[in-house]
């Protein structure tokens, strides 16, 4: 932490010493310009400080940045070599300085190093990012050309005098190098980029002066070229020691557009120059290669826009039917405002035609669904397939009415039977129209449909209107399921008990836990108000597992107390077959083994998948917990999974306990041969929803096993109830006294 700490501390100290230093050459340069141009002994002096400064900072950053060391190390050795070069010519004769030019030398290759080895290596590149970097390159080697030649003279430079050319060539080869390495993306566009080009292009200006001198024969560098070579240096220094920054790496372009465009500009114009002196091979060449680059870059920017606009076109539409899909709607309706209604279907009970038959089967129902609708159209009509099994038909000026002819259209189309594996199958939808208000946005207009289609479906009716108070109704819906999903997480859904007595002895054999909502601002909630909302919200299994924990940690504390009552709680069909509630009641007894619990699930959950039903209950049985069929009679009951599963007890619906009230012969039939057949297989029978003293008596009578009832007592929290049950049991009532109505 500390070496990380010290090394951007240590480069600002160094950055601003370079940059200290190069101010003081810059100041006496210009005085000594003034004194005299040709004489840059005093500038020479000072710049000895500048080198000093440059190297102190690039030693330092090499010993605290490994990752940079091998390209600040290179860039070091190249500026010695450059330092000494600079020394001879200032200290020899120039006959005897041929070997100097191979300092020189020496500096440009340590300055090419540096350049290729000071980025960060990225994965593959597109075409289009190649030809945006040729021609940023080719564009700036040919302009950079173009302006060395336009300051030699061009055509009147002799052979000698171009090979003068030689320094600032390298500069522009090493500029155009960096410039295609930030089109490339191995180099990223920012500031320290720039700052590294523009010490290459002060280094050209400074060696194109010099260059043009030499030619002339003259070996001495004046004050102001000391001052551009002394400026490159800084600038180069300064840009190494700052962070190298991230690049992409997915291959995409990120260029400018305007510089791309100013790049072929530039290599236009210069090949379309009138000035004759500059038509020079160095100069066309790149400029003929940017130029080739902008053109094949533009043909692949026309082929890329087409591909775009083909899969926009792809993207509205869906790929089985090769209708519009829910995008191409919109985009429809958002561009025809004569689709003044809409009528959205969603075909019923479609997952079973794909799980009977497969999905291909399935796919030819949707694609003959389609053909239907299409072929029912008028002139201007949309249809679309917006879903899974969901299509909407958009049709021209509808009012209501209109809109309800076409709901029930929509179901004489389904009704024709449909052949699919050899067999004719009828489809059925439920369907939901809204009428278009002025202006509204094609989104707005389906999201209504999609409103009255789910009041619809709620309703149980086949085809309804949008209703505006579908929409508050919708909102509280909403407000109510976030408002429950808080009270579960915050603790607020309670277990309630109501106590189940012994028919014969009248003791307390058990409770059974029911949920309430103990809501701060509206008090406690009976479930009817809030589980169809946890059914919606897919809050159930969040709502049971809050109810288990907490009626088996009562359990716990009664069992402790040597009352050994067993606790049923309630399990959905969902909750029972979706595999999350039964491994949480698992868990759950392996931490109480021997808790006496009972699981309490409809009949529903026996007859939508008997096979995962089957494994659930065994799954519980095996672990010590009880199954009870609740709601015993009231669905289409089979005595199969009576003989198949191992349940432990039936408890007869409460419409059949009310009904025997009233001397409802079938009910009492229906009642006393459920208790004949449940002993003759081990079970126990309870009877819940007792009511008055003389029903108790009559189930009694018809051998029930367990009375549960208000005529017994309400629900009522755990405090409550240990309250009541002392009562109960100082009371000891006899079995004679069924018929004294009982404390509540």
């Amino acid at each position: 932490m500390n070496g990380i700490v010290r090394a951007p501390r240590a480069g600002m100290a160094t950055g601003i010493g370079v940059v200290s230093a190069f101010a003081l050459v810059a100041v006496v340069g210009i005085v000594n310009a003034v004194r005299d141009p040709k004489e840059p002994v005093l500038v020479e002096a000072v710049i000895a400080l500048l080198f000093v400064a440059i190297l102190v900072r690039l030693v330092t950053l090499a010993a605290l940045r490994p990752g940079q060391r091998a390209s600040l190390v290179v860039l070091t050795a190249g500026i010695v070599l450059f330092a000494s070069a600079s020394a001879f010519v200032q200290t020899r004769e120039p006959q005897t300085l041929s070997q100097v030019e191979l300092l020189f030398l020496g500096f440009y290759l340590c300055l090419a190093a540096f350049v290729l080895l000071d980025v960060r290596r990225t994965g593959s590149r597109s075409a289009a990012v190649w030809l945006e970097a040729v021609l940023l390159a080719s564009a700036t080697a040919s302009g950079t050309s173009f302006a060395l030649l336009a300051a030699l003279g061009g055509e009147q430079a002799s052979t000698s005098e171009l090979l003068a050319l030689l320094y600032p060539a390298c500069d522009v080869v090493l500029a155009t190098i960096v410039v295609a390495q930030m089109g490339l993306r191995n180099r990223p566009f920012g500031v320290r980029g720039l700052l590294l080009l523009l010490g290459l292009l002060c280094f050209a200006a400074a060696d194109s002066a010099f260059s043009a001198d030499l030619a002339r024969g003259s070996y001495a560098s004046t004050a102001v070229m000391s001052i551009g070579w002394a400026a490159g240096l800084s600038l180069m220094a300064v840009s190494a020691g700052m962070p190298r920054g991230e690049v992409r790496v997915d291959g995409s372009s990120e260029t400018p557009a305007s510089l791309l465009v100013v790049s072929a500009a530039v290599a236009v114009l210069v090949l379309a120059s009138p000035w004759a002196a500059v038509h020079h091979w160095s100069v066309e060449l790149p400029a003929l290669i940017a130029v080739a680059a902008a053109c094949a870059r533009l043909l692949m920017s026309l082929r890329e826009t087409r591909s775009l606009m083909a899969a926009y076109r792809d993207s509205l539409r869906d790929d089985l039917t090769g209708l519009p899909n829910r995008r191409g709607l919109i985009a429809a309706l958002d561009g025809d405002a004569e689709l003044r209604g809409i009528v959205l279907l969603d075909l019923e009970a479609f997952q079973d035609i794909n799980d009977s038959f497969g999905h291909r089967h399935g796919d030819l129902v949707l694609r003959t669904v389609a053909d239907r609708l299409r072929d029912r159209l008028s002139a201007g009509d949309v249809v679309a397939r917006v879903g899974g099994d969901a299509f909407v038909v958009a049709f021209r000026p509808a009012d209501d009415g209109a809109l309800e002819a076409s709901s029930e259209g929509m179901h004489l189309l389904l009704a024709e039977p449909v052949r699919v594996d050899g067999l004719e199958v009828v489809l059925h939808a439920a369907t939901g129209a809204a009428a278009r208000r002025p202006g509204e946005p094609g989104d707005e207009l389906l999201r209504r449909a999609h409103v009255a289609l789910y009041r619809a479906k709620q309703s149980g009716r086949t085809a309804l209107l949008y209703d505006p108070g579908d929409d508050e109704r919708s909102r509280d819906h909403l407000r109510q399921a976030e408002a429950l999903r808080r009270a579960i997480a915050g603790g607020q859904i309670v277990a309630w008990y109501q106590p189940q007595v012994d028919a014969a002895t009248w003791e307390i054999v058990g409770v059974e836990a029911l949920a309430r909502w103990d809501d701060p601002d509206h008090g406690v909630q009976p479930p009817g108000a809030f589980l169809p909302t946890a059914r919606r919200a897919g809050l159930m299994p969040a709502l049971t597992d809050a109810v288990l924990r907490q009626a088996v940690h009562d359990a716990r504390g009664w069992t402790a107390e040597g009352r050994d009552w067993h606790v049923a709680v309630n399990i959905a069909p969902p909750e029972l077959l979706g595999g999350t509630v039964v491994p949480a009641v698992l868990d759950l007894m392996q931490e109480s083994p021997g808790l006496p619990l009972v699981v309490e699930v409809t009949e529903e959950s026996f007859l939508a998948d008997p096979a995962r039903a089957r494994e659930a209950v065994a799954e519980l049985d095996s672990h010590g917990v009880e199954v009870s069929v609740d709601d015993y009679g009231t669905g289409f009951s089979s005595l199969a999974y009576l003989r198949d599963l191992d349940v432990a007890e039936l408890k007869v619906d409460r419409t059949f306990v009310a009904a025997m009230e009233h001397d409802d012969r079938r009910a009492r039939l229906i009642v006393s041969s459920t208790v004949q057949m449940a002993h003759a297989l081990g079970l126990r029978v309870v009877a819940e929803g007792v009511e008055t003293a003389s029903v108790a008596a009559d189930l009694v009578a018809e051998g029930v096993d367990v009375v549960q009832g208000y005529h017994v007592a309400p629900p009522m929290p755990r405090a409550v109830l240990e309250a009541w049950v002392r009562d109960w049991e100082a009371s000891h009532p006899a079995s004679e006294d069924l018929r004294q109505p009982r404390p509540r």
